[in-house]
């Protein structure tokens, strides 16, 4: 008996139902208290528990108030008055906030508390609970976006973006002026691109209504929504197909699963593969065990991960004396390439160059070197779940240490098998692929066209 009592109190339930005669049930002081402070009310408890059956409408026979809810239900101890935890069943609406009895129970809602009811307007914005439920707006807060402007006068109550709407399109004046449109002439259904698009549609997608092909990507904006595809988002990679030649110097190497994937893998707008190894007597190599230089992680690094490469010709906030930041258009492809490289990596705080205001693209980066480099460009951040490093050569102050523990909490790395890292030894271009595969499949938003867990699959 004090087993089955602790475990009612315990839930915060007490019943006072009996077939005869009600339990004692503490009074409480008024109505309102009972409603506020009992996590879960008493009238619901008895419907739930002791009436499976959902009692509603006028005619139900011994219904005096004709509320939905029979009279047993709302005199639940037959004392014939009504008590501080009942509904009144001589009044239809007990709380008078204009909802019937009935109704609040069969919604969850509480019969005793006024504030809830759908057509009282709680925070006094000049819409009802039930208005606010239907316009997904806040009953307790009279502007629910912080805007300024009132949720019953404010056209678009949950983006503070928008404010206004002259028209009465239900596109909103400053995505209007935004897209040089006239937000006092109602263009709702007009489609200025002809992209399949309605003006509308555009807004409700965020999608230019000035520009078919809003991500650049190819394909209509009309397009990609029939077929399901982001019309704001372009995959920057994709998957060769057909796979092209591989390297002979990578078959049957430790990395050569992921070697292949960063070859098979290319831009899609410049068709270049992520690597693409060394010509060699009319055939490409990798050269896996040889040691990368900054220039050629970079270069990997910005395609992996789709980074925007600076406009050409134009000059940058600092220049390196062994890079030139204006190449001429005469100039070598990869010449060209390389300044563009070195400068995009600069602007995005991926690199910086030495004391003597030279960049040295050519010199072999470190494990640790790269290991930076590619989680500055990923925007890799801690996860707070990051244990101690299990490697034995990392001093507690040591530069690198918190990237070293990003990267191993992701599963990026792994060290040597006698638990060391060896920070300081250079980076093979094996290793490199490895790092930068592992980082494409933990960034799997950077495109939609690659599947990279499937493609490094043995």
């Amino acid at each position: 008996m004090e087993a089955g009592k602790a475990c009612i109190e315990k839930s915060g339930i007490r019943r006072g139902i009996a077939r005869n005669a009600p339990t004692p049930i503490r009074q409480l002081s008024n109505t309102a208290n009972i409603a506020e402070n009992t996590p879960v009310h008493l009238l619901l408890i008895i419907l739930l528990l002791a009436f499976p059956i959902a009692y509603a409408g006028p005619a139900t026979p011994g219904d005096t108030d004709g509320d939905g809810l029979r009279d047993v239900l709302e005199d639940v101890n037959g004392n014939n008055r009504m008590d501080s935890y009942e509904t009144d069943r001589m009044n239809a609406d007990t709380d008078r906030g204009g909802e019937a009895d009935g109704a609040e129970v069969r919604a969850g809602r509480n019969p005793l508390l006024q504030v809830d009811d759908f057509t009282w307007d709680k925070d006094e914005d000049g819409l009802t609970n039930g208005e606010e439920f239907e316009k997904r707006t806040n009953p307790s807060k009279a502007d629910t976006d912080n805007d300024g402007v009132g949720d019953k006068e404010d056209p678009f109550p949950l983006d503070a973006r928008y404010k206004a709407d002259l028209d009465k399109d239900g596109i909103p004046d400053e995505y209007e002026r935004l897209h040089a449109q006239n937000p006092e002439v109602p263009d709702a259904a007009e489609d200025p691109d002809e992209d399949g698009l309605t003006n509308t549609e555009e807004f409700q997608k965020q999608t230019d209504p000035e520009n078919p092909d809003t991500d650049l990507d190819g394909v209509t904006d009309g397009e990609e929504v029939a077929q399901e595809t982001d019309p704001t988002a372009a995959p920057c990679l994709a998957l060769m197909d057909p796979a092209p030649a591989r390297f002979p110097d990578a078959a049957g190497h430790w990395g050569e699963r992921f070697i292949e994937l960063l070859h098979r893998t290319q831009t899609i707008v410049d068709k270049k593969s992520i690597v693409e190894g060394y010509l060699f007597e009319g055939s490409r190599y990798f050269l896996p065990d040889r040691e990368i230089s900054r220039y050629e992680l970079l270069k990997i690094t910005l395609m992996s991960t789709c980074a925007p490469w600076r406009t050409e010709g134009v000059a940058a906030a600092r220049s390196f004396t062994d890079v030139p930041e204006i190449v001429p258009m005469d100039a070598s492809e990869d010449l060209r390439r390389r300044s563009r490289v070195i400068y995009t990596g600069l602007d995005r705080g991926i690199v910086e160059g030495y004391p003597e205001g030279d960049f040295r693209p050519d010199i072999v980066v470190n494990r640790a070197e790269a290991i930076a480099m590619l989680l500055r460009a990923t925007g890799m951040q801690p996860t707070g779940s990051e244990a101690d490093l299990p490697f034995s050569d990392v001093p507690e102050d040591a530069w690198y240490k918190e990237i070293l523990k990003i990267a191993y909490a992701q599963d990026i790395i792994d060290g040597y098998a006698d638990n060391t890292f060896r920070a300081g030894d250079p980076i093979t271009r094996a290793e490199a692929a490895k790092i930068v595969a592992l980082l494409m499949e933990r960034s799997a938003s950077v495109n939609i066209n690659l599947n990279v867990s499937e493609a490094m699959a043995p």
